[in-house]
């Protein structure tokens, strides 16, 4: 069965909060319009990577982050289009941190929601957002399996096994990864997709904050490594078709899981 996904690396600028928001409603609208299934957006697309900000506005009660989760959903409704990428989220209780947590919604519906677990420690995430307790479980998206991770979290391959396991088709994974170590991040998604003998869409933001450049590159990979879509530095929406028969033939006839050794490791 082919899908056809989007990748949207673009640049989502700390303070813009509504530019962001109609950036991503704009993807959506042409994603849907030729005709893919899904779309995958950056980490904290909405707000970007301005985690004093991000936690100053989840202390104010009703902000604008719950509206926004919200128009996401109306979306991918309007839209018949599952959206896919991290968002910050208000604390669960008064005086707490958010929460950066990768959704997917679909049909107006929230089907998941996973709370990055690994922070970046040279950043000092843990000052800014709460880790999350809980490992990605995959949700059925039109016939697929899919499951989230969050950037940092790419660099964990313990943290895809559990969920790979079950039969993940599609990992997605929204990111603001440094143009400075933008081969690692290439390296990594691969590495992702052969080990767990799936496919992997990864979304970086591409675009500047300070100092910092981040480094695009959007890529669909295949279950053998092979790159489908790679948006290089651009910040085009990109388009492509994958079919998830491909990884299920390759668990069935190549099973490397079944010889892990667990009893060891």
């Amino acid at each position: 069965m082919k899908t056809r996904i989007a990748l949207l690396p673009f640049d989502a600028r700390e303070g813009d909060r509504a530019g962001n928001l109609e950036r991503v409603s704009r993807a959506a609208a042409d994603a849907a319009a030729a005709g893919a299934r899904i779309l995958v957006v950056p980490e904290m697309w909405s707000c970007g990577y301005d985690l004093a900000a991000a936690r100053a506005e989840g202390e104010r009660p009703g902000g604008s982050w719950c509206r926004e989760i919200a128009a996401v959903a109306e979306l991918s409704r309007e839209h018949s289009i599952a959206i896919i990428g991290s968002m910050m989220e208000p604390p669960a209780t008064p005086g707490g941190l958010p929460s950066n947590c990768a959704f997917i919604h679909d049909g107006g519906e929230l089907l998941s929601r996973y709370a990055k677990v690994h922070l970046f420690g040279p950043l000092d995430e843990d000052r800014y957002v709460a880790p999350g307790e809980t490992l990605p479980a995959a949700v059925e998206v039109g016939g697929l399996r899919v499951a989230t991770a969050i950037c940092y979290d790419l660099r964990f391959p313990e943290l895809f096994r559990p969920a790979s396991l079950g039969g993940v088709d599609l990992w997605c994974v929204p990111a603001q990864w440094p143009e400075s170590r933008i081969g690692q991040w290439r390296a990594l998604l691969v590495a992702r997709a052969i080990e767990n003998q799936c496919f992997v869409a990864g979304v970086n933001r591409r675009g500047r904050m300070g100092e910092i450049l981040f480094g695009g590159h959007a890529l669909l990979v295949g279950p053998t490594g092979e790159i489908l879509l790679d948006s290089a530095d651009r910040q085009d929406l990109l388009i492509g078709d994958f079919d998830r028969e491909v990884a299920r033939s390759l668990r069935e006839s190549f099973p490397v899981l079944g010889d892990r050794r667990p009893d060891l490791y």
